[in-house]
């Protein structure tokens, strides 16, 4: 899949492709520039907005603003499955909106040290998957990384860093992991057929904080 950088159709003449993805399935995908500060922008909004709302009620935060922030969060995850799994073309807007609504919810949940911490360790280890991903492209599949991973799937796994506690994290994201494959094997129509990646997981965690919403899953928080 050859996926390109570009502005929309009637702003053609101001943006400039840029190539950040191959292989041997065509395809085109279009996904504003992310700016350079983005991550650090949405770890100091989670601080910020989670502080706010402490603030406005320090004991129990407002079923409404929650509600709302909820369903912003359901509604970002459904939007990125939509367009991954229909056009491989995602936003970058949706992937901070993400990044805050469950960096909000996780502060809500614990305390600001260990909100830092919890960051930290998720990102960690997104960082050593992507380590190993380099690793299995570059000597094993003789590709560049960004030509056997998607820019959108590594921008999504950056955002659910600020999703759960770490030993959650690490669970829900490795089972993620083999529902999207699950999912992909049943719904791939070809076998050159790329795997949205981002789609897949995104509705996994949809999934999984309607379960905890629901009060099917608990743990997400306390271990």
């Amino acid at each position: 899949m050859r996926l390109i950088l570009k502005l929309p159709k009637r702003s053609m003449k101001m943006a400039r492709p840029i190539t950040i993805m191959r292989s041997s399935v065509p395809a085109t995908t279009y996904l504003r520039p992310v700016p350079p500060p983005l991550p650090i922008l949405t770890v100091m909004g989670c601080l910020m907005s989670g502080k706010l709302m402490r603030m406005a009620n320090p004991n129990k935060p407002s079923k409404t603003k929650m509600g709302i922030l909820k369903l912003i969060l359901l509604s970002a995850f459904v939007v990125v499955t939509y367009q991954d799994i229909k056009d491989r073309f995602v936003h970058w807007f949706l992937f901070p909106v993400i990044g805050l609504c469950t960096g909000v919810l996780l502060y809500q949940n614990v305390s600001s040290s260990l909100f830092l911490e919890t960051v930290l360790v998720n990102l960690g280890f997104i960082g050593l998957l992507i380590g190993v991903i380099f690793l299995y492209a570059t000597y094993q599949l003789k590709m560049k990384l960004l030509d056997a991973f998607g820019l959108g799937d590594g921008l999504l796994f950056v955002a659910l860093v600020f999703s759960f506690k770490s030993l959650p994290f690490l669970i829900v994201f490795v089972f993620g992991l083999v529902f999207s494959l699950g999912l992909h094997l049943v719904l791939k129509k070809t076998k050159s057929e790329t795997v949205p990646l981002a789609g897949y997981m995104s509705l996994f965690f949809a999934l999984t904080y309607s379960a905890h919403w629901l009060g099917f899953i608990t743990a997400i928080y306390t271990l």
